[in-house]
């Protein structure tokens, strides 16, 4: 198929107004998310939603975290959702890699490379961030906190 002349196509098939480097997509995927996720983090730590949530969920369980140790949190959510999302980023990394490694002739893979890079780099961006701001803030979990029955004042 021909290319229009005054269209630029950056790799493959895909014109470069639908790359993850055209400004559209990185406002609307980067930009706004980020910006509400600040804005609606800063509500929730600096307006007290944070505790208002936990207060919530703590006087719901008798005034203790009744799941803190039960099966269904700690295995079932906890780890098992952990193993599932990196079981889960692999299979996308896989699929990634093989999809730009497949002849640039096939539409489907053609069209998959991006938005498949795109997946895989918000998984490790949100890994990397979560894990960095559990090392750096040093939070403690709701149930260590003197508030909620704990031996540990909330800094």
């Amino acid at each position: 198929m021909p290319m229009p002349p005054n269209e630029f196509r950056l790799l493959g098939n895909a014109p470069l107004s639908n790359s993850p480097f055209a400004p559209r997509f990185l406002i609307t995927h980067l930009a706004l998310p980020a910006g509400a996720a600040l804005i609606i983090s800063s509500l929730l730590m600096d307006g007290g939603g944070d505790f208002w949530v936990a207060d919530h969920l703590y006087r719901l369980q008798g005034s203790r975290w009744a799941l803190r140790d039960a099966w269904l949190t700690n295995n079932l959510l906890h780890r098992g959702g952990k193993n599932l999302s990196t079981l889960l980023a692999i299979a996308v990394a896989a699929t990634c890699i093989w999809a730009w490694r497949k002849k640039r002739s096939n539409k489907c893979t053609a069209y998959l490379r991006w938005p498949l890079l795109y997946l895989f780099c918000a998984y490790l961006i949100g890994a990397l961030t979560v894990s960095a701001l559990k090392s750096f803030t040093n939070m403690d979990c709701p149930w260590n906190l003197v508030r909620y029955g704990g031996a540990r004042v909330f800094v």
